[in-house]
């Protein structure tokens, strides 16, 4: 019986105009995507080259993730460059310009990743194949028919999700073998075997995420009898899931833990870069040339009680941010998508953490003789994260979040779908 059931909605569905076109919608959509950030990524590559060749042992250069063509995520702000820099009597600890070269229009608009087409195209492709699967049979009579010769309603509708979801998953599916495809076949991406596992658990990601909105629309259909209605609805609580929640969360997080603005904290490192030379200046005049200093410095324009204060206040709101965000499932697919491509927060706290503990290590070793450095300074490297420590870092967290999310969902679809009125 099940599988009569699903089989009938996968041939209604494979037979329809919506089928075909958001097929082809998919596969032209990814392909784009792909040649648009694969040439974001080798631009980016090219400006690392160049970078590689003028780095100094001290520098933090870190080479752009492979997997940023299909999440780009916080990729640029990981690609920053932190250095520590030799100035007269010692070493100044701080941060440059980013190391990426990018489009600046990209500033713009948001970059047309896969994440990006799955998270606002996809899942609205996802609502228009379910938001008629009770509604639409109710108004033709078939819903009647189909329950009037002693057909289980929990199996029906078990046989729609199925069936129905089949058919958004399979365009899903296609267009992301598609660019995978494209990307392999680049000699300028060269991706591990690890990677390739990082992508299948990347696209049973979007899997989850696409079946939240399909068993959304589906709740909307239980609910209403008419398809129009079921339509409207569904189309409010996407809007209210993707656009809403996650913007909220971000102005929410904001007002219960406050921060200095950017500008104060840059007004802070400018005074802060005034107050070494002011003070290399008088150093220097009091032994009357621009010599070696008696004895060596080491300037921390990071490392301010201001600055650490501030850093530990903005941890604490994105802390507060990912709770809050993680009420959607947008929220959650955001942090799952990022973070299974070495993009996303999980990434960026790793390197700061990394290069936090290479200047402690730096300033242990750090030895001044008449105001020469005597000994060499340890070489900053750095590797990232590895799948175990991305699962267990919050990507099994993420992934329990969005598979309740779809239950709770679907839970109340099953209980509208037994109480819902054919005639």
């Amino acid at each position: 019986m099940l599988g009569t059931i699903v089989k009938k909605e996968i041939l209604e569905n494979l037979y329809s105009y919506k089928f075909v076109v958001i097929t082809l919608l998919s596969v032209i959509l990814v392909f784009i995507s792909v040649l648009t950030m694969h040439s974001d990524y080798q631009m980016r590559m090219e400006h690392y080259e160049q970078l590689i060749s003028y780095k100094e042992q001290s520098t933090s250069l870190l080479k752009p993730a492979p997997l940023s063509i299909f999440a780009k995520g916080l990729d640029e702000s990981l690609c920053s460059i932190y250095k520590m820099s030799r100035i007269i009597g010692g070493y100044c600890f701080q941060s440059l310009q980013n190391q990426q070269s990018y489009n600046v229009l990209f500033k713009m608009f948001a970059a047309p990743d896969l994440f990006f087409l799955v998270k606002i195209v996809l899942s609205l492709c996802a609502i228009l194949f379910s938001f008629n699967l009770v509604s639409g049979e109710k108004e033709s009579g078939t819903l009647r028919l189909s329950l009037a010769s002693s057909t289980d309603r929990a199996k029906l509708l078990a046989g729609k999700w199925i069936g129905g979801f089949s058919c958004v998953a399979f365009p899903a599916l296609i267009a992301f073998l598609f660019g995978i495809l494209l990307i392999s076949l680049s000699a300028d991406v060269q991706m591990q075997g690890e990677e390739y596992l990082k992508l299948l658990f990347l696209l049973v990601s979007c899997f989850l995420y696409l079946a939240f909105f399909f068993t959304l629309g589906l709740l909307a259909s239980c609910f209403y009898k008419r398809s129009s209605s079921a339509l409207i609805v569904s189309l409010f609580l996407w809007i209210v899931f993707v656009l809403v929640v996650p913007n909220l969360s971000g102005v929410m997080a904001r007002k219960i833990v406050k921060i200095p603005s950017a500008q104060r904290l840059s007004f802070i490192k400018s005074q802060g870069k005034f107050e070494i030379n002011d003070r290399m200046q008088n150093e220097s005049l009091e032994i009357g040339a621009w010599g070696p200093f008696s004895t060596g410095y080491v300037y921390d324009l990071e490392g301010s009680d201001l600055i650490m204060d501030y850093r530990s206040r903005l941890n604490e709101q994105i802390e507060c941010t990912i709770m809050l965000v993680r009420l959607s499932p947008v929220g959650v697919f955001t942090l799952m998508a990022a973070d299974f491509s070495n993009t996303g927060i999980l990434e960026m706290n790793k390197h700061k953490q990394a290069y936090l503990n290479y200047k402690n290590i730096f300033l242990e070793e750090l030895k001044f003789e008449n105001g020469n450095v005597v000994k060499d300074h340890p070489q900053f490297l750095y590797e990232r994260s590895s799948l175990k420590e991305i699962l267990v870092g919050g990507g099994l967290l993420n992934i329990t979040l969005i598979l309740l999310q779809n239950l709770v969902v679907f839970a109340g679809a099953y209980v509208l779908f037994l109480r819902y009125d054919v005639r």
